[in-house]
């Protein structure tokens, strides 16, 4: 009886998890391929509840990820963290994958008829802190925060005012979250009205009214 077929998945965010799951129940063998030292992905840095999961609205994201990734090891997919591709090509039928590990000189292979390349989203703005005058260095000193996992946590210090910077979900839904908290926001966005969800951008105008949260449309930042 020959092996299942491999199939390497790289990331092991959710949505590498759940492929994971489904190539298992389809008799395949999944490798995780993930670079960090856990699996959870950007998941594992959300403190906020994940709406967009059925049936467990008042679970954060990062409660969700720990609950896949036991999930995981309860399959006994084979995971290899802190590893990183480095090369891919085509062999026989199918697909060749050199892999290398943090710290270590050693090149482990995986081949298999297909690849899944589940690195889903990231932040934006580690580029934008060098483009604007001032951004880096407020950074290093704690005052800018990428991403919106910061505001979520319990023992964050928010102070009185923060600017918001961006008009797509993550602008509107940490607004709301920060007016609620008794913050004063302004968002700062490029475009000349809102990118994001609807509902996310309707939750913020009660907000607005009350003089919570100041929308800046139009504008770009300069300098910090």
């Amino acid at each position: 009886m020959s092996r299942a077929p491999i199939v390497p998945i790289i990331g092991g965010g959710p949505a590498g998890m759940s492929c994971a799951l489904w190539l298992h129940n389809y008799g395949l063998r999944p490798v995780i391929v993930e670079q960090e030292t856990a699996l959870g992905g950007m998941a594992r840095r959300s403190p906020y509840p994940n709406e967009g999961l059925l049936g467990q609205p008042d679970q954060s994201a990062r409660e969700n990820a720990a609950k896949f990734a036991n999930h995981i090891g309860k399959l006994a997919v084979e995971t290899w963290l802190g590893s990183r591709p480095q090369r891919l090509r085509r062999e026989n039928d199918g697909f060749r994958l050199d892999i290398t590990f943090s710290g270590q000189p050693e090149v482990r292979s995986l081949s298999g008829p297909a690849l899944v390349i589940a690195t889903g989203t990231q932040f934006r703005g580690e580029d934008w802190l060098d483009q604007i005058k001032n951004a880096r260095q407020l950074a290093t000193a704690g005052r800018v925060h990428l991403g919106p996992a910061a505001v979520g946590e319990r023992d964050a210090d928010l102070g009185i005012h923060v600017a918001v910077i961006g008009g797509a979900d993550n602008a509107f839904d940490v607004s709301r979250m920060l007016a609620e908290k008794g913050v004063h926001v302004s968002l700062v966005m490029r475009s000349k009205s809102p990118v994001g969800q609807p509902l996310l951008v309707e939750r913020l105008r009660p907000h607005q009214a009350s003089g919570m949260a100041e929308l800046m449309v139009g504008r770009t930042v300069t300098a910090l």
